[in-house]
């Protein structure tokens, strides 16, 4: 299990970055499963909002994000996105 700080900076946090590369797949189709997963890292983060928490996800459902940032097509270049794709890309496990 992963855990992500959620960044509420002045243009990004990490409930918008997540939302719109989890939300998309800019780069290749999805099928349903997948789309499942999505949804879920979705209802996740929204949850974690919400509980002002930060965010936390099985591997599995890590992994497919990780891919997905990865793999995002980004137009813009700036810190406080870096910050954020950073925050997900070196996600530590959870301390039990």
């Amino acid at each position: 299990m992963k855990i992500i700080k959620l960044r509420k900076d002045k243009v990004f946090s990490t409930l918008s970055i997540i939302t719109s590369i989890i939300g998309s797949s800019p780069t290749n189709s999805i099928n349903v499963e997948e789309m499942r997963k999505r949804v879920h890292i979705l209802s996740e983060i929204e949850n974690a909002d919400k509980n002002d928490e930060d965010l936390t996800l099985e591997n599995d459902y890590y992994e497919l994000l990780k891919r997905s940032v990865n793999t995002f097509p980004f137009s813009v270049a700036n810190r406080d996105l870096l910050t954020i794709v950073d925050d997900i890309l070196n996600a530590e496990d959870v301390k039990k």
